[in-house]
């Protein structure tokens, strides 16, 4: 899985599916230099308990795609989808030392087997935030066969004399049956990329 980070604006981009990749010469850009090569890795972690923890979280009765449209919340930057709504990357905020630090706790890991069920569970934050109570799940179609495990926050700003309501969504994971569309042979091999000079 390719996980990209441009310290310059603070974003990052994380590609989840393998298609549409362009060729890139990662190792140019690696953080090897900030992070040990055993720490280099996105850990497949089999847990039977963790299913418990994810039915604490509310599921949405809209897909994600729904509930953006209707205002529930707005993105951070702009996700990118197929042509059946599927993610296939994910745009978001991402400083240069969050990044080295989510790498060095190997916080981007893949859970497998929830009592027997076929969904794993792809991380894009540490777990205790992927699985914060007050998290939402959407479903991104209606086939529900793949979750967007979100957080949303909400601010508000003063602009010309009006009060200005907003809430952002904050993707942390993933909860898919879907190997077709996010291969588990493609989101364990890391391919992490900080863009430097």
């Amino acid at each position: 899985m390719r996980i990209t980070c441009d310290p310059s604006v603070n974003m990052g981009y994380i590609s989840v599916q393998p298609k549409n990749i362009l060729g890139l010469d990662s190792e140019m850009f690696s953080v090897r230099k900030y992070v040990t090569p055993d720490k280099l890795k996105i850990p497949v972690i089999k847990d039977n308990v963790l299913d418990q923890e994810l039915k604490k979280i509310v599921i949405s009765t809209k897909t994600y795609y729904q509930a953006l449209e209707d205002g529930d919340f707005e993105e951070e930057f702009h996700n990118d989808y197929d042509e059946e709504g599927y993610f296939t990357g994910i745009e978001l905020i991402l400083s240069k030392e969050e990044f080295i630090g989510l790498v060095n706790e190997q916080a981007y890991r893949l859970y497998k087997v929830f009592n027997n069920s076929e969904f794993f569970l792809i991380t894009f934050d540490r777990l205790k935030a992927v699985l914060d109570s007050s998290n939402i799940m959407y479903p991104l179609t209606i086939n529900k066969d793949v979750y967007a495990i979100t957080n949303i926050q909400t601010g508000s700003f003063y602009h010309e004399g009006c009060l200005h309501r907003y809430k952002i969504v904050f993707i942390k994971g993933l909860l898919s049956s879907r190997n077709d569309k996010y291969p588990i042979e493609y989101l364990t091999i890391p391919e992490f990329v900080l863009f430097e000079q």
